[in-house]
């Protein structure tokens, strides 16, 4: 009856008007001859692939009436019932299917349904109530996500989308290599929205999207998010080669992978008999030979280097050979002079009077000449020249010997 007095007559043309001044004649068991529809089935279509026309809107099936009251059925009545008790505006079919779409609903509202025939008499009593259905569409695109970079992978952060009436239960990354191309896409079945890419390419930039997806099917992709390019921190180079100096030692080594960030600099530690860690010497520049300083003459010294680049300081290299760095002379001042004068890296005494070695080497002359290399210790000289000259056939020679000078 409720229905009936939603929907009325569907035809008010006189024949129909003549009928209804019969039905006041006749005794009132002529119209609950219109018999209910029975094994009324309803709800959203394809849930879980829905299409967007099931967007707002829900399918409700039944089967015809088994009798029509002696009059052919013309059409049917359909009331949505909000949360199963509230009903809403009758949608009127003036059609014989037995399957409409009920549209105007609210997504993500739960809805119940009955079904009324209506015949050239007026309009039978409801149905009983379908199945609970809840109206909904896909998600909406979230909003650009922000990516950062990692080590052959990204982390991507992004605001959750409206879920178009039904629950987000996951999302799909789309990889574009240069932004351009579309690599394999990702799923998460997780209502997070900060997700780990992995697979990617260090040293290769990426751009990526994001769409969420629910009990109807896959939302749009998001915007592209902001370029990164995967890195990791350099490789290890090979183990260095060290060179002795005076307080110091040139080290020298191979440039290892960048990681897929280009290197910045180097990070040398020296150790001490090989093994005790003296302090860290930084150089902030790609050449792969440095002198470090600041060494004990005398001690023995083995060295690692780790290269740096913008993610971090990757892994030290095996250790350096060992080296002992040598000590300093002090120079000879000139007359007059109460200081040494200043000195290079390898300083020569002033040249003292030619010596005359006091023990020549047995089967050589003895001839006086400058010596070729002279490094001093206070009034003495240790000086290095040639056992021979010109007139000596034998040249491989050289005599050691220590002169004084005033």
């Amino acid at each position: 009856m409720e229905l009936r007095r939603r929907i009325g007559y569907l035809d008010r043309s006189e024949p129909n008007a003549h009928l209804c001044r019969r039905r006041q004649l006749l005794s009132s068991s002529y119209c609950h001859r219109l018999l209910s529809p029975h094994q009324l089935r309803a709800g959203p279509l394809g849930l879980g692939h829905q299409p967007s026309w099931c967007d707002a809107s829900a399918d409700v099936s039944w089967t015809a009436p088994a009798s029509n009251g002696n009059s052919a059925i013309t059409g049917y009545g359909i009331i949505p019932y909000l949360n199963g008790t509230t009903a809403q505006t009758a949608q009127v079919f003036n059609s014989t299917a037995t399957n409409q779409r009920v549209t105007g609903l609210a997504n993500g509202s739960s809805y119940k349904f009955t079904v009324a025939a209506i015949n050239g008499v007026g309009t039978g009593p409801e149905s009983a109530k379908s199945n609970a259905a809840t109206p909904a569409r896909v998600p909406a695109a979230p909003s650009a996500p922000t990516a950062v970079g990692g080590d052959a992978s990204a982390m991507l952060t992004w605001a959750a989308p409206s879920n178009g009436g039904s629950a987000i239960t996951g999302y799909r990354v789309v990889p574009y290599l240069d932004g351009t191309t579309a690599q394999a896409t990702q799923v998460f079945h997780s209502t997070a929205t900060t997700e780990q890419v992995t697979g990617l390419t260090n040293g290769s930039s990426y751009k990526f999207t994001v769409a969420a997806f629910n009990g109807v099917g896959n939302g749009p992709e998001s915007a592209k998010s902001n370029a990164v390019i995967p890195a990791r921190v350099p490789a290890a180079p090979s183990t260095p080669t060290a060179t002795a100096g005076e307080g110091s030692a040139m080290v020298s080594w191979t440039a290892p992978d960048s990681g897929g960030s280009a290197i910045t600099g180097y990070r040398i530690v020296p150790y001490l008999n090989g093994a005790t860690a003296q302090s860290v010497q930084i150089f902030n520049d790609v050449a792969t030979s440095h002198r470090v300083a600041g060494l004990s003459s005398g001690s023995p010294y083995q060295f690692t280097v780790a290269a740096i680049n913008a993610v971090g300081t990757g892994a030290e290299s095996p250790k350096s050979n060992s080296v002992t760095p040598v000590g300093r002379f002090p120079v000879k001042p000139n007359p007059g002079e109460t200081t040494p004068p200043a000195r290079n890296s390898d300083p020569v005494a002033p040249a003292p009077p030619a010596p005359t070695p006091s023990r020549p080497v047995a089967g050589h002359q003895t001839h006086t000449i400058a010596p070729l290399v002279v490094s001093s210790r206070s009034s003495a000289a240790l000086a290095v020249w040639p056992a021979s000259t010109a007139i000596s056939e034998r040249r491989t020679h050289w005599t050691w010997g220590r002169i004084t000078y005033s």
